[in-house]
């Protein structure tokens, strides 16, 4: 007989048992032969019922043929058909009651019917029949690992010692049997005996990696992931793993790696996406992180990634994309009041409130209690010069949240600030400061109150009160100005109204106020102030340090060294110029009113002495600005040249930027060498330079310093 195709896979010896049958006529073969075949092909389509139904009929005509009926049973035990199964197993059993492979086909679809008791008898019989039937052996430890999980161990034990070639699968069963047990560190064991016999067992090694996880042994879990990846490199969800992995680890750079192979075999990942964002927000990289996220598949479905995108993007100073993606977001969930509230938000910092207030509107027709939409709406409003509109949100507000110190505070000082029901706002905002005692801006807030009502001494009172809290605020600032001012202290409010634009206030209001106080002051007057405010924000530190980067320029050539620099008030200055590994390599320090002492150390084409001369006229007059003795000078004066602003007062005089008023620049009165400054930290109100140069006619040398240490004095008490 000669077959039309070719069924690889299928069992090699069943048409030679249909055709060797000795009770079934050659008429009756080729009959049952086709439907057998048909039965084939159907199963090898997926038609389980139809592929039973020509078993059916190829076993009718030849009834005699276990494998059949076995074939049958465990297509339809295989294709979810219990009911089918079971009556093909209990023919096949019928058929050959005394052979173990009948009695294990009928355990199996007990089992699947839920049978446990009748499974186990089935498997049983089977072991009776044949006492060394592998599939039997491994058929019962997988029923009984639940119920009876210790003869379920025995058969696994058994298998094992008469199949060592399949050994690992065993040690695989027993090892879930442990872990089942809550004896993990068992289970890890039996794990990797699985494992050490079939290194590319993956189903061990991934059960491996599960149980180091839950163990907490990070390492190891990746180090079985790892592992995997080399068998299953094309992997995303793997890589993935990797990477969380990793960053659970504190390992930033290899989690990003990972993630960026599962990025490229997954363009559009959603975990991938996300997580190469969150390492680049992590360093601050806003536009990596927008470029990564927008890439998500997962942006269409998620309406919190939208938000998160458009954070990255304003963070990144694409404010105008980020609303873009915020509208879009809200055209599909829009009943998402989140979404439309910054996109609120992001049409405000666009300069168009209009739409902001009809966003925040729309959104509290939704959600009345929305309260930080109301909150930004009455502050909108407030912005706009509409303290009605504003007052009556603020008042709904409260209303809904009575101790809200937010907006008692906010409510409160609008007011004040127009000069709008001056007892009631007081109230307002006593009863923030109430609730949150410890706030500088509603102790500012209660100081404006006095100094609006004339009671200007508890104003002052109120706003330095206000300022120990917030030493850098210039809206605290501006008002202890103004209550200075009033109150005849023109001198410390010119100060404080400086402090003010130094922190960032409006500049032209300031500016015009300064002005005016300037014109009726004299030079020296005003260079007195300027060196006051100069001891202020420059001044007052008692230690300063940091790494450094020096170069130099002596006679024309140049070096370079690293450096730890140490200042400590009020005359010690040092510098320890360091080799490779951070090895001090030699020592220059100046201290007291003369004290200089330097290593010798070589620098070709520069004489020892001109070189020491260098380092100590740069080291005593750094040490002077540091120390603040380039501020004691007494009387000063303020000179205002065509290009150039300065202050000279005793052994200093003091360069100033011709439009922010900052201090650049210091040299001695009678000193050609001039220190530059730039680079300012700011620092609990002072400012703190990380970059000084020394430049002289024969020589220069720079200085600068990654993020120093600085220690100051309490600030000197305002009067």
């Amino acid at each position: 007989m000669t077959l039309p195709i070719n069924l690889h896979g299928w069992p090699a010896g069943a048409l030679c048992v249909l055709l060797a049958a000795p009770h079934v006529t050659a008429a009756d073969t080729k009959t049952a032969t086709m439907h057998y075949m048909k039965a084939l092909l159907l199963q090898h389509q997926g038609q389980v019922d139809a592929a039973l139904d020509e078993y059916e009929q190829a076993s009718k005509i030849d009834s005699q043929s276990a494998f059949i009926i076995e074939q049958a049973a465990e297509l339809a035990l295989e294709g979810g058909r219990p009911a089918r199964a079971l009556d093909w197993a209990q023919r096949l059993v019928a058929l050959d009651s005394k052979r173990a492979k009948s009695w294990l086909v009928m355990g199996n679809v007990r089992w699947a019917r839920g049978e446990i008791s009748l499974a186990r008898k089935s498997m049983e019989e089977a072991l009776r029949l044949d006492p060394k039937f592998p599939e039997a052996m491994l058929a019962l430890g997988n029923l009984l690992n639940v119920e009876s999980p210790e003869s379920a161990k025995q058969y696994f034990q058994e298998y094992i010692h008469l199949n060592p070639e399949r050994a690992p699968d065993a040690h695989y069963q027993i090892a879930l049997v442990e872990e089942r047990q809550g004896r993990r560190r068992s289970a890890i064991e039996r794990l990797k005996e699985a494992i050490e016999l079939a290194p590319n067992f993956l189903q061990a090694r991934y059960a491996l990696a599960h149980l180091y996880e839950v163990s907490q042994d990070t390492r190891a879990a990746l180090g079985e992931y790892l592992h995997i990846l080399e068998q299953e490199p094309q992997s995303a969800v793997l890589l993935n793993h990797a990477g969380e992995l990793s960053v659970a680890l504190g390992e930033a750079h290899e989690a990003g790696g990972y993630f960026v192979r599962a990025k490229s075999i997954e363009p559009k990942n959603p975990t991938a996406c996300l997580w190469l964002a969150i390492l680049a927000e992590q360093n601050r990289d806003f536009a990596s992180a927008a470029a990564a996220l927008s890439d998500s598949a997962a942006l269409e479905q998620e309406a919190e990634l939208n938000l998160r995108l458009s954070y990255y993007l304003t963070q990144a100073g694409r404010l105008q994309e980020a609303v873009v993606i915020l509208d879009r977001a809200h055209a599909r969930w829009p009943d998402n009041t989140e979404i439309a509230y910054f996109l609120a938000l992001g049409y405000d910092d666009l300069k168009r409130p209009e739409k902001a207030i009809e966003f925040f509107r729309e959104i509290l027709g939704r959600a009345p209690d929305f309260r930080d939409a109301r909150f930004q709406l009455a502050v909108l409003h407030e912005r706009l010069g509409r303290i009605e509109d504003a007052e009556r949100e603020f008042r709904v507000l409260l209303q809904q949240r009575p101790s809200d110190s937010a907006a008692l505070n906010y409510l409160g000082y609008s007011l004040t600030d127009r000069g709008l029901k001056l007892t009631e706002a007081q109230g307002l905002i006593e009863k923030a400061l109430a609730i949150e005692p410890d706030n500088g801006a509603y102790r500012d807030s209660l100081g404006w109150s006095y100094f609006k009502q004339g009671r200007l001494q508890d104003a002052k009172i109120e706003l330095k009160a206000a300022l120990q809290k917030l030493p850098e605020d210039p809206t605290v600032w501006e008002h202890l100005g103004d209550a200075y001012e009033v109150l005849g202290d023109s001198g410390t409010a010119w100060v404080a109204w400086r402090m003010s634009l130094l922190g960032g206030a409006e500049g032209e209001r300031l500016r015009k106020k300064l002005a005016a106080l300037e014109a009726r002051r004299s030079p020296q007057a005003l260079g007195n102030l300027w060196m006051e405010y100069f001891r202020r924000v420059y001044g007052g530190i008692e230690a300063y340090s940091g790494l450094c980067e020096i170069t130099g320029s002596v006679a024309k050539k140049k070096w370079s060294f690293k450096a730890l620099m140490m200042f400590e008030s009020p005359q010690s200055l040092r510098l320890d110029f360091l080799g490779p590994f951070w090895v001090p390599l030699f020592r220059a320090r100046v201290a007291g009113r003369t004290l200089f002492e330097m290593d010798p150390f070589p620098v070709d084409g520069i004489s020892p002495e001109v070189l020491q001369e260098a380092v100590a006229h740069t080291l005593f007059t750094v040490r002077d600005g540091l120390s603040g003795r380039i501020f004691e000078g007494r009387p000063a004066e303020f000179h205002e040249g065509w290009r150039t602003h300065w202050v000279g007062g005793g052994a200093y005089q003091l360069f100033l930027d011709d439009t922010s008023g900052d201090l650049r620049s210091f040299q001695g009165t009678s000193d050609s060498m001039r220190i530059l400054l730039d680079e300012f930290e700011a620092v609990e109100g002072r400012r703190v330079p990380t970059h000084l140069k020394a430049e002289a006619k024969n020589f220069s040398i720079d200085i600068r310093l990654n993020s120093p240490r600085v220690r100051f004095f309490p600030p000197a008490p305002l009067p």
